[in-house]
């Protein structure tokens, strides 16, 4: 668990409340007298910190934080870390109150870099190659703003899966396994799973179960709906589909990258603990 200490590191921090904003001035006048070249932004604004070449991103914030600024590392394979601001905190590695004991940490080396699975999503459009995006957590197809069913139809490589009625499907990495996935009984996914659970949300008559599928495996859907479908990504990008829409759901090449200075143990040992928190 021996790491090269970062030279420069950047921070993001939430800007809903004034405490993330506060950390993060004391956190550079710390790392400064430490010789290490640090600068902070608000949230938003994180195109301003690639041109420094960070090799640490630390966040300021909750989960949706976390996710947010983790696709934009994902793509550059910057390590990011958390300090809580949210209220579960499940990808978040301290609390606001043991960031100097964490750092000291950081500083030393101590610490190792978790590899967690990146979805990659493609929408073709008439058989020509759509939109590409990258989801740390969970893409969703549901459907939209009216009650009623959506019809999907799943390939998994060349297998042809059928049609199923349903409110929805939820492809969901580790990262994501305990969010919308596990709230439609899909299963808790270990955090360096290289793969991806794909589930059904309130399934009509359904044979369909949770699937798990691997690095090699290529989901294709299509779906319809008389109320329209709607293509989530991460819970904070929507994007309606056609019915001629074909959606491409994998394993994206690049790695979210998480700094951890707990055993890895930790995420087993909260679980319990994090999910009773939530409901």
């Amino acid at each position: 668990m021996i790491n090269p200490p970062p030279a420069r590191l950047a921070i993001v921090y939430q800007t809903k409340r004034d405490e993330p904003r506060a950390l993060a001035g004391a956190i550079v006048s710390y790392l400064h007298s430490r010789g290490v070249e640090t600068m902070s932004v608000p949230l938003g604004n994180e195109e301003h910190i690639w041109i420094a070449h960070p090799q640490l991103l630390l966040v300021l914030g909750g989960d949706g934080s976390m996710i947010r600024t983790g696709r934009l590392a994902a793509q550059r394979s910057i390590p990011i870390l958390g300090i809580n601001f949210g209220r579960l905190g499940f990808l978040t590695e301290w609390s606001p109150q043991a960031w100097q004991m964490g750092l000291e940490q950081i500083l030393t080396g101590s610490y190792r870099i978790e590899e967690r699975c990146v979805l990659s999503i493609r929408l073709d459009l008439d058989g020509s190659r759509g939109e590409e995006y990258i989801a740390i957590n969970d893409v969703a197809l549901t459907r939209g703003d009216q009650p009623r069913a959506i019809r999907a139809h799943l390939w998994v490589n060349d297998a042809d899966l059928g049609e199923i009625v349903t409110d929805g499907i939820v492809c969901s990495t580790a990262t994501g396994s305990t969010g919308y996935n596990l709230s439609n009984n899909g299963p808790i996914l270990p955090p360096e799973f290289q793969g991806f659970a794909v589930t059904a949300i309130a399934p009509h008559l359904s044979w369909f179960r949770p699937l798990l599928l691997q690095r090699e495996h290529d989901l294709r859907l299509t779906a319809t709906g008389t109320g329209g479908v709607l293509l989530t990504i991460d819970g904070q990008s929507d994007v309606p589909i056609r019915p001629n829409q074909h959606l491409h759901v994998g394993v994206a090449k690049c790695h979210a990258l998480f700094a951890r200075t707990s055993d890895t143990t930790a995420f087993f040992a909260s679980l319990r603990t994090r999910l009773a928190g939530r409901s």
